[in-house]
């Protein structure tokens, strides 16, 4: 098992960029990668090992400074973009990077950010241990790019399955405001908030990593109709309509496994609740 010292973290976005920014204030060494000019410039502003990392259409990589693929622990939060022509084309980087990441990570830890979309709605309570069968493409993306995670032997891969992110500058409110949303309403969300993302997620790596999977989620699911109310009531805007008078399908997520083995305490355990 290797010290962890160094951290790097592929896509410094909406998460990676403030994660990356909290991993430092706890003394490790960060190298960061993005595809922008502007947050480059902001990376090295932040104390950030910046680097600019590119993936073209035929899956090659270039990266202006591949110190970062020898991090002890490598973070991935590339996001599935809903701009890919072909939800395999999501697979086929993830398998390029990783394939990158083998050739030179030294420690062979991933973490790497999938999504509780993964999931069915089973019209009930989703685990880590539920099975999946995909019933579209970009749900089948997600499970190939785990399974290939978990399948390789030399890395230690820990996969979280976060659920809808907001905090920052994601305002609850704005998501839905005035648009006319199919279901009743109330059906529960699965949400989680930024800072509870970045707290969970540095505790992880503050341990050994081993093949494991958690999801990130609030504890409390209140319904659409509850949460959207709530928040554009106090935002002053519109609140969403819906159209229908029978429930959508559903899925509650369970958050217990990763609170119980890392005895975290979420700062936002609902999203029913006024927040920063």
């Amino acid at each position: 098992m290797c010290l962890v010292t160094t951290i790097g973290i592929i896509g410094c976005g909406w998460l990676g960029l403030p994660l990356a920014k909290a991993l430092i204030k706890e003394e490790f060494t960060v190298y960061g990668s993005t595809t922008s000019d502007s947050t480059y410039t902001t990376l090295t502003e932040s104390n950030i090992h910046p680097c600019k990392l590119l993936i073209d259409d035929k899956h090659r990589i270039t990266c202006s400074d591949p110190d970062i693929f020898s991090s002890d622990i490598i973070i991935i939060t590339l996001p599935f973009k809903r701009s890919f022509s072909e939800p395999q084309d999501y697979v086929l980087q993830l398998k390029a990077l990783l394939s990158t990441i083998e050739e030179r990570n030294r420690c062979h830890s991933v973490l790497f950010t999938s999504s509780t979309s993964i999931y069915p709605l089973n019209n009930g309570i989703v685990t880590e241990d539920t099975p999946i069968e995909p019933k579209n493409p970009r749900q089948q993306a997600l499970l190939d790019v785990e399974q290939y995670l978990l399948s390789l032997s030399s890395i230690d891969t820990c996969i979280l399955r976060c659920g809808g992110m907001y905090g920052n500058d994601r305002h609850i409110g704005n998501f839905l405001s005035g648009k006319k949303v199919k279901g009743n309403g109330q059906e529960p969300v699965n949400l989680i908030h930024l800072y509870d993302l970045i707290g969970i997620i540095t505790l992880i790596v503050k341990r050994p990593i081993k093949n494991s999977i958690y999801n990130l989620v609030s504890t409390d699911h209140p319904s659409k109709s509850d949460l959207y109310h709530f928040h554009c009531i106090k935002n002053g805007i519109s609140p969403p309509t819906f159209t229908d008078t029978s429930c959508a399908s559903f899925k509650i997520v369970s958050n217990h496994k990763i609170l119980q083995s890392y005895s975290y305490s979420l700062k936002y355990p609902t999203p029913l609740a006024v927040y920063s």
